[in-house]
Parts: C-alpha cells; structure tokens; sequence
C-alpha cells in the first residue's frame, strides 16, 4: 500500500507562511494534492498547539453532540420537519449559528495572528468532517467543500 506523507507542514504562526495555513485549508490542499498523512513541526508554538486542540475538541464535541441527539430520539414517533428541515437538519445549523459573526476585514486579519481559529473555520471544519452532515444534507462530490469519505477527521 503507498502513502504520501509530508511530514513538516509550518503553521500560519511560522515566520514567513501564510495566515491561510489553518488546519482547514491544510486538510483541503493535502487531499487536491494526494496526500494521505500530514504532520506538522509547529505543535510547539502555543497558539498553533492551541488552535489544533481546539479543532480536535471542536470535531469530538459534533460528533458526541450528534450521537446524542439520536439515542434522544431513538423509539419515539417521527420526526417532525419544521419549515422543510430535519431535525437532524436543524442541528446542525444550530451549530453554524453558534459561530456567526460579524466582523470587520481588519479583525479578521488580526485573528489570523492570534491563538485561535477564526470563527469561520470552527464552523466549517468539524462539518466538512462529519459524515452525518453529507447524510442529512445530500452533499456530494461535486459540492465545493466535499472531503472524500477515507481523508475526514473522525474522532470517537
């Protein structure tokens, strides 16, 4: 079995790399490119250790949230669609929507050097991971932020 690897991957908070090396984006060009396995060297800088924790929490807590929300409903009678949407539709727009912003360019740039992802990134990333989401929502490989089943991030 062949595996690429690229094992020294900066992070947004190394001199001279982009602010767009989030863990998002990151995951995103290693799957246009092939890549099976990316590791990164920066895990000691306190912000980018921050941010990848985060991530992981942020994937983890979903998929738990989402578990239980089944076993809660399991056995009762169906579901209600309420304005053409699942419950299981509903749940996750309620998660979106804990990390709605608005926020000007200027801050955004400046979250980009802080310790913690942009909000947008919270939002988005633990979705395009869980495979429940492309269920419920129909998402297909066509669709713009569409992760091959093998490269999303399963915790638990």
């Amino acid at each position: 079995m062949k595996v690429i690897a690229d094992l020294h991957i900066h992070s947004r908070f190394s001199r001279a790399c982009s602010p767009r090396l989030t863990i998002l984006n990151i995951a995103k060009w290693a799957e246009i490119k092939g890549i099976d396995i990316v590791a990164t060297s920066d895990f000691t800088h306190p912000g980018w250790l921050e941010e990848i924790k985060e991530n992981l929490k942020d994937n983890g807590g979903l998929s738990l949230a989402f578990q239980a929300l089944k076993l809660k409903i399991s056995g009762q009678k169906e579901q209600k669609t309420i304005v053409g949407l699942s419950v299981y539709q509903r749940f996750f727009i309620a998660y979106v929507q804990k990390w709605k912003e608005v926020i000007s360019q200027k801050e955004l740039i400046k979250s980009f050097k802080g310790q913690h992802a942009p909000q947008k990134f919270r939002a988005i990333g633990p979705l395009i991971n869980n495979s429940e989401f492309y269920k419920n929502f129909n998402i297909k490989p066509e669709d713009k932020l569409y992760i091959k089943k093998k490269n999303r991030i399963k915790i638990w």
